[in-house]
Formats: C-alpha cells, structure tokens, sequence
C-alpha cells in the first residue's frame, strides 16, 4: 500500500458534486437557443470542439461533462426535447474512453491498499458482498457462529421449564 493509493482513494470518496451550475451548461444552452431551440449536428459539432478544448485535463473535462449532464437533462425533462437531449447523451459517451485509464488506476489503488478498504469503498457504492445460505450438509464456513449462540431467546428453554415445573 503506497500513500499515493491513499490519496488517489481518499480524492475519490471525497469528491462533491458542484454546487454551482457550470458554465457550460449555459454556453450549451446559448447554442441550444440560437438554433431555435434544438440542437442540431452543427450545434454538436461546437459542443465537441469546447469539450475536445479540455481533453487533456480530465478534471476540467468532467466538470464540463456535468454542466452539459445538467443541460441535457433541462432539454430533456423541462422542454421535452428528447432527441436532443440523446445527442447530447451520446456525445457525452464519446469522452467515456479518456476516463477509463483513471478508473482502472483507481482499481489497482484499491487492490493495492486492501481488501478491508476495497469492501468500504464497495459498499460505498451500493456493490455488496451476496450472502448465501450453507445447504444442510456442506461445511459450515470459517468464522462462523451459530444463530442459537447470537439469539437472546424469548421464553427459557424447554429443559429449564420442566425444572420449573418439578420444583413446585
């Protein structure tokens, strides 16, 4: 575990959304008005020269991709312009491959720190761990306690109350 996986780790569990709508969203919307309300393949060809300015730095590119994340969903639901919100959908995923190098770097970080970590940071996520029931006959697994041992019961046992009951 190296302290650059930490911090790779930590970088990505700490990241928020921004609170404040980015510019790109209105440049998007700009455009979106000056084409009278559409967004045809011309409007997109400027979208992607603005996005193809940030290609290199993937943290300005993704802040573009929110605000443009932010439109299209404005397009989609509050102006019912579902082809344009598709077209700016699937220009989105056309940038998907430039951030594949740093997701795959964030897996080996998580292999690299541990998988206490890696079950955290899964968890984070919504990836839990399937749980299966032991068929009547395989071997119990290592480590585990048997519900009677876990169980507060309700009522003594059987054994206890015919004591009980012989006593009196």
């Amino acid at each position: 575990m190296s302290q650059e996986d930490v911090e790779l780790l930590e970088a990505v569990r700490d990241w928020r959304p921004p609170t404040k709508l980015h510019p790109m969203a209105m440049l998007a919307f700009n455009l979106y008005e000056r084409f009278g309300m559409s967004l045809p393949a011309e409007g997109v060809v400027e979208v992607r020269a603005m996005l193809d300015a940030h290609r290199d730095d993937l943290k300005t590119l993704a802040e573009h991709i929110e605000g443009l994340a932010r439109f299209m969903i404005l397009i989609g639901e509050h102006y019912g312009d579902v082809a344009g919100s598709k077209r700016v959908a699937d220009l989105m995923r056309e940038y998907t491959p430039l951030f594949e190098p740093f997701w795959r770097r964030v897996g080996e970080a998580l292999d690299n720190v541990g998988h206490e970590t890696k079950g955290n940071f899964q968890r984070f996520n919504g990836e839990v761990e399937e749980k299966v029931a032991v068929l009547h006959d395989a071997a119990k697994p290592t480590g585990t306690i048997p519900l009677s041992a876990m169980l507060n019961p309700a009522r003594p046992p059987p054994w206890a109350r015919k004591k009980a009951v012989g006593a009196r």
